[in-house]
């Protein structure tokens, strides 16, 4: 008896220590059916109005590069504010398994991004990008 619980307990902690170490880094989500991977997409550029009212939404138009191959596509935004500061991941999905996909570069081609801040002032938009660095662009909301 002392023997098939210390089995079970061998094969309970192999089984553990299986799971946490097979996790990877990148959330992966199903999506249709399909296990897909999300990461952060680099922006280089981004547009936004000219005027901008406190208290009222506004768009921000995105331009970068989603990825190498058609799978590849545009997934959410998170959004952190911090006093005038506006933290902003954007990040896309692809397939973790192989499927067949278009032989098209993917782009941000204008992505709105639709945001509200409330309080007249400068206010710095940070997008994070997958190197850890930010791209920065400071606007004045009236």
């Amino acid at each position: 008896m002392k023997s098939l619980k210390a089995i079970v307990a061998v094969l309970g902690l192999s089984l553990l220590g299986t799971w946490t170490f097979s996790c990877t880094k990148d959330a992966t989500i199903v999506d249709d059916g399909k296990l897909t991977g999300k990461y952060l997409i680099a922006i280089d550029s981004i547009k936004v109005p000219e005027k901008i009212t406190a208290n009222n939404a506004f768009d921000i138009q995105l331009y970068g590069y989603v990825g190498p191959t058609g799978c590849y596509h545009f997934a959410n935004f998170d959004i952190a504010k911090m006093a005038k500061t506006v933290n902003v991941e954007i990040w896309g999905q692809a397939p973790t398994e192989p499927v067949s996909c278009t032989q098209a570069l993917v782009f941000l081609n204008g992505e709105k991004l639709n945001l509200k801040l409330e309080e007249k002032g400068t206010y710095l938009l940070r997008f994070k990008r997958p190197n850890g660095t930010y791209f920065e662009e400071s606007i004045t909301v009236g």
